[in-house]
């Protein structure tokens, strides 16, 4: 079987290009997935332009963001690890785990929110009910927040993450992980 059979469907990161980077952000996401994992590591181009997904098995969102803060990065735009990750086929469903994943997490405050849905999962859910989502669990939008919460979906694959806005190049934003938030 190939290493893309071995790989979840769930990625450890998603790496976004700079608009007309693709190829070198696709380098450099290579680079983080062999500093991040010396085991079985893919990186693979979703359909959408610039978004590139990693996997690294075994490895965790700390150990991703430890990796790609020691890193300088010039063609990414965004690093995103994946604290959370589901695959989900309605709207209810995909609003229940994110709501898990909030409560478990307690964020509450000033956050910087990335919400980009992509593919099927802007049929899935809209933006409008994540937005809603977050601010029912105390997350304040703040665009000059030093904190950041991501959503991302590639189709029916939904990705959480939580984190401080960390720079990772002149013009690229680490979600930095950090395990404790509430």
């Amino acid at each position: 079987m190939s290493a893309e059979g071995h790989m979840s469907e769930c990625p450890t990161a998603i790496v976004i290009a700079q608009p007309g980077r693709r190829g070198w952000a696709l380098e450099e996401a290579w680079d983080l997935a062999a500093t991040v994992s010396r085991g079985h590591i893919l990186v693979k181009e979703s359909r959408f332009p610039g978004v590139i997904l990693l996997f690294a098995r075994g490895s965790s969102p700390l150990d991703v963001s430890r990796a790609a803060a020691r890193m300088e990065f010039g063609f990414v735009q965004r690093i995103v690890p994946s604290v959370s990750c589901f695959k989900a086929s309605s709207e209810g469903e995909v609003l229940e785990k994110l709501r898990d994943v909030l409560r478990s997490l307690r964020p509450a405050g000033k956050y910087r929110v990335f919400l980009s849905l992509r593919g099927s999962g802007k049929s899935i859910v809209g933006k409008s009910r994540v937005e809603e989502l977050l601010r029912s669990t105390g997350v304040v939008p703040a665009r000059g927040s030093s904190r950041g919460i991501a959503v991302e979906s590639v189709d029916d694959v939904f990705i959480f993450s939580i984190g401080i806005i960390r720079a990772c190049g002149s013009r690229c934003i680490l979600l930095y992980y950090r395990g404790v938030y509430g």
